[in-house]
């Protein structure tokens, strides 16, 4: 690898530390792919932990492997047959259950009060979240859209929607990141 893109290689060792306490619940999730992404993203954020429900695929699998890029490993996960058994994990956990869906009677994320110990709950990317899930959620919460599309794909709402509530919550390190030695800034702008 050449030393201009030596900063992208992986850290040689877990970070040290606590984990954020957010957690993520994904209701029947069917595509592995967007599965593997929030993976990626989870592992970036340093989530407490991934609960997959149904028929989200969980590891192993090629397909999620493939977009997970070996986050499997790193993010504490575990996969429940059925929602309500992965929902009273995340209940006894001390989670508040926050749901994110468009409906007639949800808030918008931005301008809701979320507590910072948090389970957010993602759904189907057509069905959306199970209506009986919806019910016991403790909120039910959107992402604004201004386009002629109501949604955005789920893996692109979940990194937006876990971001913002670490930023808002305090518990992202902005820290800029610490380059080999060998890394060359880019000297275009010189």
């Amino acid at each position: 690898m050449d030393s201009l893109h030596a900063m992208w290689k992986d850290k040689g060792e877990m970070p040290d530390g606590p984990r954020a306490p957010v957690a993520a619940l994904l209701d029947n999730i069917r595509s592995a792919y967007n599965v593997g992404d929030m993976f990626r993203s989870s592992d970036a954020l340093r989530l407490a932990e991934l609960n997959l429900v149904g028929i989200t695929a969980f590891p192993p699998n090629g397909k999620l492997e493939k977009t997970a890029l070996g986050t499997t490993a790193t993010v504490p996960w575990r996969h429940d047959l059925r929602v309500f058994d992965a929902v009273a994990h995340v209940r006894s956990r001390g989670y508040a259950l926050i749901a994110i869906e468009m409906t007639p009677a949800s808030e918008n994320f931005f301008t809701a009060d979320i507590p910072a110990q948090s389970c957010f709950v993602f759904g189907h990317e057509v069905l959306g979240v199970d209506r009986e899930l919806l019910r016991q959620a403790d909120s039910v919460l959107h992402l604004p859209m201004a386009g002629y599309k109501n949604s955005l794909n789920v893996s692109s709402t979940f990194a937006i929607v876990l971001y913002h509530h670490l930023v808002r919550h305090g518990m992202l390190d902005f820290a800029p990141p610490q380059l080999d030695s060998s890394y060359l800034p880019d000297k275009r702008s010189e």
